[in-house]
């Protein structure tokens, strides 16, 4: 492995996280359009009625509508979610375990080059402290896709990055950048340390049906599976989130007073079955999503470092 100074390996692992976020994002950016219109109420019943409306209205570019914004958040989001995982971990690690340990690619390596079984804390705690320190470094960026792909978009201004958020400063105040910042903040807890737990676990455990020398195949497999596990465990909490972000639109009338309120109100009105809208497109780009986006990061990463 080439040695580099920490700050250029930091700057490496943030480059080669926003690569693999990119190009995950997308491969299943379809899929994520359908999701969002269903969580905001504005899809049809079913993910293939949905996309027939977005062709019919918006073209097949409708489907990957928002996309060159989520990945201008994705990132520098993904960059700093990746490379800070790794150094919250180091820092875990040296804290609470030994200050001469390293971590190299999810593994830690005692002075003497020996693998140390990883604690599933560690890995929690560093996914849930890197996730919400990349949350907030792009949260307005979020929402600017939120409101460009929640609807069907009647004009090409609606469409556009700069656009809105100059639309939303104007009508709502630059507060409405940050709507739903709450629920995020929190959700990103537990959701990135789910990911990051059960992929390293499932990383370290190896499969049966996987050749444990296809290192590929085994940190894709593995990357499917923490991120459909984190995907349905936080669902609800996602399409809280998408819909305070929609909240006061165009200067609308605002149905919700917080994230609390929201989730009390869709409870009431639709029961539990509404928080799980747009499920389904979900965790058919959730899978791909994760297996991508960590293949693609761990293969840079092992290249570059």
């Amino acid at each position: 492995m080439n040695m580099v100074d920490e700050s250029s390996r930091q700057i490496t692992l943030m480059v080669v996280g926003g690569v693999a976020g990119s190009v995950a994002k997308t491969a299943v950016a379809p899929f994520e359009r359908l999701r969002i219109m269903a969580q905001t109420g504005n899809g049809s019943k079913s993910m293939f009625g949905t996309a027939r409306v977005i062709l019919d209205k918006e073209g097949p570019v409708g489907l990957w509508r928002g996309n060159l914004v989520n990945c201008l958040r994705v990132f520098p989001s993904r960059g700093i979610l990746f490379s800070c995982n790794d150094y919250y971990k180091l820092l875990l690690v040296r804290t609470f375990m030994n200050d001469s340990y390293q971590v190299r690619d999810g593994t830690v390596w005692t002075e003497d080059g020996m693998p140390v079984s990883l604690p599933s804390w560690i890995s929690f705690g560093a996914g849930s402290i890197a996730g919400m320190t990349a949350c907030g470094a792009t949260y307005p960026l979020d929402v600017a896709r939120t409101r460009m792909t929640g609807r069907i978009i009647s004009s090409g201004k609606e469409g556009r990055l700069f656009h809105t958020l100059a639309s939303m400063a104007k009508q709502e105040g630059f507060r409405s950048w940050y709507r739903g910042i709450w629920p995020t903040l929190l959700g990103s807890i537990p959701y990135e340390g789910v990911k990051f737990s059960v992929y390293d676990a499932c990383v370290s455990s190896g499969s049966p049906l996987i050749d444990p020398s296809n290192s590929v195949l085994l940190k894709l497999t593995s990357g499917a599976i923490g991120g459909a596990a984190a995907g349905l465990f936080m669902f609800p909490n996602d399409t809280v989130r998408r819909l305070m972000q929609m909240e006061g639109r165009g200067g609308q009338v605002e149905l919700y007073k917080n994230s609390l309120d929201c989730y009390r109100k869709l409870y009431k009105s639709e029961g539990v079955a509404r928080f799980y809208k747009g499920l389904v497109p979900y965790l058919v780009r959730m899978a791909p999503n994760s297996a991508i986006q960590f293949t693609v990061y761990e293969t840079l990463k092992s290249k570059l470092l």
